[in-house]
């Protein structure tokens, strides 16, 4: 587990298990059909399949003797938030039990596929998470008052603490809780799931694996909404357009009440926003908020930014090719977009008020989808913590 301090989990893998010759490689490719000439990159995650396999032969990663479920624990800027962790049939997300909110891109998802293929393991969960229930709630805090299995710190010294929970009166108590809690959401790891549900399907579609079969699975950690952590994605702006800066601003106050800020404009509620242009700060307040309908995803800051300036100001359509803006995790302050723009990589900024978890869940229960970057959620899980094998 120390390994994981400072390293990824792939890198340890290669690190630890030993050498691995090319015939080992080569039959493997030649298994799954791999054309390695055509897509050279194979042949690293080919290693790390052959590779976790000869740790887990040889015992140098620990395998549980029996079903359990683990308890995560990250101290996330002095607070500490808890997730459970375990296996999930893919049959829920197919049934729409794991519900969605983003879409996925092709040519993504199946990049994920030939990685998934190709290493054959569970390595980097899938963050789940549900309206807080005090059942499960009280079963957490049973946990945490015992003594942890594991603890580290990673690189940038925060703490992380994993409970491997295996007494069967426990297990029974947590799935007992979750028979109860009726949906979880997705919070992040949409193309990893798509494309782990594409390789489920592909093995099952031979006619030979079980319902119950290992790659029928994904590895999840399910926060309850009050332990995610929620923030915005800013925007950068590379140009105006037709706008001067100064007919930039002008040009807002048509549907927003704009206000020069002594101070950097971090938004605090809902159709606030911050703009930095020029060494200068503006408070935006949209006007037309009572106009946006009953649509959840209309209601979104991010999309009203992306339909009143972004398309009506500067022309922007397509949002998932555009070079014309970058975004920037909230998480990370807005110092360093104050800086970008200051030496003229960008000519504006944009900060936003974070989307509500509860925005989040009306979404996906509609089955709508959200715009790109609309949301940044932690914690994660530190890859490699647990994995699991698929064959």
């Amino acid at each position: 587990m120390q390994d994981l301090m400072f390293h990824q989990f792939d890198h340890v893998i290669l690190e630890k298990s030993g050498d691995i010759s090319i015939d080992e490689i080569d039959a493997r490719a030649e298994k799954l059909g791999f054309d390695m000439h055509a897509d050279p990159q194979l042949e690293y995650f080919l290693k790390v399949g052959i590779g976790y396999r000869k740790m887990v032969n040889n015992k140098m990663l620990h395998r549980d003797a029996k079903p359990c479920y683990y308890l995560f624990g990250i101290n996330w800027q002095n607070h500490w938030l808890y997730g459970l962790a375990g296996a999930v049939h893919y049959s829920d997300y197919w049934d729409d039990v794991v519900k969605k909110h983003e879409s996925t891109l092709q040519e993504n998802e199946q990049e994920l596929v030939k990685i998934t293929e190709a290493i054959d393991f569970n390595f980097n969960p899938i963050t789940l998470t549900y309206p807080d229930y005090e059942p499960m709630d009280k079963v957490v805090e049973d946990i945490v008052r015992q003594k942890e299995s594991y603890s580290f710190l990673n690189m940038d010294a925060v703490e992380h603490k994993l409970w491997v929970i295996e007494e069967e009166e426990k297990v029974r108590e947590i799935e007992k809780h979750f028979a109860n809690i009726p949906q979880t959401y997705i919070a992040d790891g949409h193309h990893r799931i798509e494309s782990g549900s594409i390789v489920a399907k592909k093995r099952n579609e031979k006619g030979t694996s079980p319902a119950e079969a290992p790659h029928n699975y994904f590895v999840a950690i399910h926060f309850p909404s009050s332990q995610l952590r929620m923030y915005e994605f800013n925007r950068l702006l590379k140009d105006l357009g037709i706008y001067s800066p100064s007919e930039f601003v002008e040009e807002l106050k048509g549907h927003f009440d704009v206000q020069v800020s002594e101070e950097p404009v971090r938004p605090r509620e809902k159709f606030e926003f911050g703009l930095y242009i020029e060494k200068k700060w503006y408070q935006l307040k949209y006007r037309h908020a009572t106009l946006l309908g009953d649509d959840p995803v209309d209601n979104l800051d991010v999309s009203v930014l992306r339909k009143e300036i972004m398309t009506r100001l500067l022309g922007i359509i397509d949002f998932r090719t555009t070079k014309r803006i970058s975004y920037m995790e909230g998480v990370k302050g807005i110092d360093k977009l104050v800086k970008l723009v200051d030496r003229g990589d960008y000519a504006a900024a944009f900060t936003l008020y974070q989307t509500q978890v509860d925005e989040l869940f009306a979404i996906a229960d509609l089955h709508e989808v959200m715009p790109p970057k609309a949301t940044c959620i932690e914690p994660k899980l530190k890859s490699g913590m647990i994995s699991r094998l698929l064959s």
